[in-house]
C-alpha cells in the first residue's frame, strides 16, 4: 500500500501480482479471435451508434458479429491481445449477457489449452491489467461502466465476488441486487455508490 496523496515514481500495475510474460503467454490474439468468430470492429457496425449512446468512445474495446448481432466487449492486456470477453447480445431471445473466461473461449475456438487458474481469474476481471494499485480503485458490476471512469475494474455483476484481496471502491447499480450488496458492503466498513439511469 503506497501514499495515495503523492506521485509514485515505482511500478504498480499488475506486475506486482503476476509476471507480465505469464499473462502474455495466454492471451489471446486480437485478429485470431475475430477470424475464429466472424468478428469485424465495431466502427464497421450497425452498433457503433447504441456504443456512443452509451458513452463508450473507446472503439478497441468492442468487436461486433454481424451474422447474430451481437457486441463483444473485450477485456484487453494490450490493444491486440484479449484476456476475456463478455457478449451483449440484442436478440431478445437469449440472455442479454454472456461471460466467456479464456478456457470457455479456447473451447469455443476448438483449442485444447489449461489455463492456470490465477489467469482464469484475471480473465473474468475487466481492466486489471490497466489500473494502478497505488491508487484507489473502484469495481464496478459491468465492464462498460468501468470504462467510465479511470482506475476502476468490473466483474460482470454484482452477485460475483473480486477474488483478490486489495482495497476496493465499489459501485452499483440501484437495483434490488445492488443495494443488497451496497448494505453488505458498508457493513464491512467499505465506500459504496449506487447509481440509477
Amino acid at each position: 500500500k503506497g501514499d495515495f496523496s503523492k506521485v509514485s515514481y515505482g511500478s504498480y500495475d499488475i506486475s506486482v501480482l503476476m509476471d507480465s510474460e505469464t499473462i502474455e503467454g495466454y492471451a489471446i490474439d486480437r485478429e485470431e479471435l475475430k477470424k475464429r468468430f466472424s468478428l469485424i470492429e465495431i466502427a464497421e457496425s450497425p452498433r457503433h451508434s447504441w456504443l456512443k449512446y452509451r458513452l463508450q468512445f473507446s472503439e478497441e474495446r468492442f468487436l461486433y458479429n454481424p451474422q447474430y448481432d451481437y457486441v463483444v466487449i473485450l477485456n484487453l492486456y494490450t490493444k491486440d491481445k484479449i484476456l476475456g470477453y463478455q457478449r451483449r447480445n440484442f436478440d431478445k431471445k437469449l440472455e442479454k449477457y454472456n461471460t466467456y473466461n479464456l478456457s470457455k473461449i479456447y473451447r469455443e475456438m476448438g483449442i485444447e489449452k489449461e489455463i492456470p487458474e490465477n489467469i482464469e481469474v484475471l480473465s473474468q476481471l475487466y481492466r486489471i491489467t490497466e489500473i494502478d494499485f497505488n491508487r484507489p480503485i473502484t469495481l464496478f458490476e459491468g465492464p462498460l461502466d468501468s470504462f467510465l471512469l479511470p482506475n476502476s475494474v468490473a466483474n460482470a455483476g454484482a452477485a460475483k465476488s473480486f477474488p483478490l484481496d486489495i482495497p476496493l471502491r465499489y459501485w452499483y447499480d440501484d437495483d434490488k441486487k445492488g443495494r443488497e450488496k451496497a448494505m453488505e458492503k458498508l457493513e464491512e466498513g467499505h465506500q459504496v455508490f449506487l447509481w440509477s439511469k
